[in-house]
């Protein structure tokens, strides 16, 4: 959407995504809805209504980028569970993450705040208790709640627990395998049945080291697409090391690592097809609503020669580490169209205003997204530019990777900026971001520039201050294991 004046752009934009700023002397009630729009207001747009007794599975596949998984159109069998579910629901093409870490990124879809409006940007901080999250607000809805996560940096003392009446994660242990993960969240889900139940599963097993297990699953997810036996990209990319000489990244077999890496959500995507077989054998499938996701994707071999950076993410804002798979099946027969392919530029905050209206639920302010249900029933949503954030780059890392770095991503235009200078891309012509277009575009690189420091203005600030680092030794120990 962009325009040649600013003024109208600014003006377009602050229609779609921020009507009222957030009331800094009242952070526990902020003035209006940070994401609503006309375009989305009750009454003038279709509706998709739910079965009474609809459920919600939402499983997050850790550190899994979208254009590695087959039905995003990989040229490797890699998710064919996923594809099924693709292929009986929607499928959101451009869906974007705010933040490339493993807990901001959660604590913005189950808040639908941005992680700067959180005041969470790092792991090992933790959520507010002044959020009201996706949980909290389905359990007073009603809703038996339950969360099963695969590594400690969800863990229940970071805040992501609130609402959730079951929050089991790894004992005694940084991480663990999608089997368990998924084992107990089948038990749970047996036992809760007869009620309406939202049901959390986390699976971690994209993230490094990639290794698939040693069985059945694990073997079959390797020959699937053509990886090597053993573990790869075992080395922690700890935060204050993730530059390498590019001969020693070299030295690990690029090729193997990369195919491992799909092992690894080949694995993750069969215990995804034994928890959804479970649920349709049962014939609780059939009155649930499924969202399968990722918190962020992942950088593999494309940054060795530029940067001797491979196998990690959240240093960069690139496409490879933003955009992330989204798909929504709904209920059986409860839209009134086909199943779709959907192009807009969306976003994990808006992923709870849309889960709460078609689940029936109330959606109070604070949320900065939208309800993307008419595009479900062949409806348009207004446009709205995405903003991502990095972590922060401090002192032990080389000067020009210092400091915050900014990308907003309108349409196919990408935009990157942080105190080093800024870049422009279009994903249209160029997918992965290779050519810097802003000199080519430096009207359209100045309008973006200013609509992103109006933004920061408006929505960059924490509504509640910044978040507490929890002052856990053991998990700040079993963090800095997974490489953070």
């Amino acid at each position: 959407m962009f325009r040649g004046a600013f003024g109208s752009f600014v003006i377009a934009w602050l229609a779609a995504c921020a009507p009222s700023e957030p009331a800094p002397s009242s952070p526990g009630a902020p003035s209006g809805d940070l994401g609503s729009s006309t375009a989305n207001a009750p009454g003038s747009r279709p509706r998709l209504v739910l079965p009474a007794d609809t459920n919600l599975l939402f499983v997050s596949l850790d550190t899994t980028r979208a254009d590695r998984l087959s039905c995003y159109g990989h040229s490797r069998p890699t998710t064919p569970n996923l594809d099924r579910l693709a292929a009986e629901g929607h499928r959101f093409v451009n869906a974007y993450t705010p933040m490339p870490t493993t807990l901001p990124s959660h604590a913005s879809m189950f808040t639908s705040l941005h992680p700067l409006e959180l005041g969470v940007l790092r792991n090992l901080q933790v959520v507010p208790s002044e959020a009201n999250t996706l949980a909290e607000r389905l359990k007073a809805a009603g809703f038996a709640t339950g969360a099963f996560v695969g590594a400690v940096p969800l863990d229940a003392q970071f805040g992501l627990n609130q609402g959730f009446d079951v929050y089991q994660g790894p004992r005694k242990r940084p991480e663990r395998r999608a089997a368990p993960v998924r084992k107990e969240a089948a038990k749970w889900l047996a036992e809760h049945a007869s009620e309406r139940f939202f049901c959390f599963v986390h699976f971690y097993d994209a993230h490094a080291p990639y290794d698939p297990p040693n069985d059945a699953l694990g073997d079959a997810a390797r020959a699937q697409v053509g990886a090597p036996a053993g573990a790869f990209a075992t080395d922690p990319r700890v935060d204050c090391g993730f530059i390498k000489p590019p001969a020693e990244l070299a030295s690990d077999g690029l090729a193997a690592t990369a195919l491992a890496y799909e092992a690894e959500i080949a694995y993750a995507d069969a215990e995804l097809g034994l928890l959804l077989d479970e649920l349709r054998a049962s014939g609780v499938l059939a009155r649930t609503l499924v969202v399968v996701t990722s918190d962020h994707g992942e950088t593999l071999d494309e940054l060795v020669a530029t940067h001797g950076y491979a196998f990690d993410h959240g240093e960069f804002l690139h496409r490879r580490e933003l955009n992330i798979p989204f798909v929504l099946r709904l209920p059986d027969a409860s839209s009134p169209v086909a199943p779709g392919v959907h192009p807009e530029v969306v976003s994990t905050l808006d992923f709870l205003p849309t889960l709460l209206e078609l689940l029936g639920a109330p959606c109070a302010p604070p949320f900065g997204g939208r309800s993307l249900s008419p595009l479900l029933v062949g409806g348009t949503i207004a446009s709205a530019p995405m903003i991502s954030r990095r972590h922060d780059m401090t002192e032990w890392i080389p000067p020009r990777f210092s400091g915050e770095e900014f990308s907003l991503i309108d349409g196919s235009w990408h935009f990157v900026e942080s105190a080093h200078g800024h870049a422009l891309f279009d994903f249209a012509r160029d997918p992965f971001g290779a050519h810097d277009l802003s000199k080519q575009e430096p009207q359209r690189a100045e309008t973006f520039s200013r609509a992103l420091a109006n933004w920061r203005k408006v929505r960059g600030r924490a509504l509640w201050g910044e978040a507490k680092l929890s002052d856990d030794p053991d998990a700040k120990a079993a963090l800095e294991e997974l490489g953070y």
